[in-house]
């Protein structure tokens, strides 16, 4: 499996995979993610940016809340990279507990 770089991965580059499982690797523990969405910055990139800026949506498991940290993201078709990952929200409040979490990974 292809190791992904971080400094030069783009939004196209996830965007093919959208809707697909990914297994997750962090603290001993290994789970199956959904890349759910993602957003790229609108406007012109930064000057001496690599890439426009985006972020990109993991659904994960019902009732799993795992924090933030560095997290290994794998999927047979896209590879594998360690990414930071943070919980932003919850896919759908009315199911409370039991609802998947969103974790965003960000690439300036």
């Amino acid at each position: 499996m292809n190791d992904i770089d971080l400094a030069t991965v783009t939004y196209a580059d996830f965007e093919a995979h959208l809707n697909k499982a990914f297994a997750v690797e962090y603290q001993e523990g290994n789970w199956s993610f959904t890349l759910s969405h993602g957003r790229q910055r609108e406007g012109n990139a930064p000057p001496n940016a690599k890439r426009q800026p985006f972020s990109v949506f993991f659904a994960g498991p019902p009732g799993l809340n795992l924090g933030q940290g560095n997290m290994l993201f794998s999927n047979p078709d896209f590879g594998r990279m360690t990414a930071f990952a943070v919980p932003v929200g919850l896919v759908d409040a009315a199911l409370g507990d039991n609802s998947p979490i969103y974790y965003q990974l960000c690439f300036n």
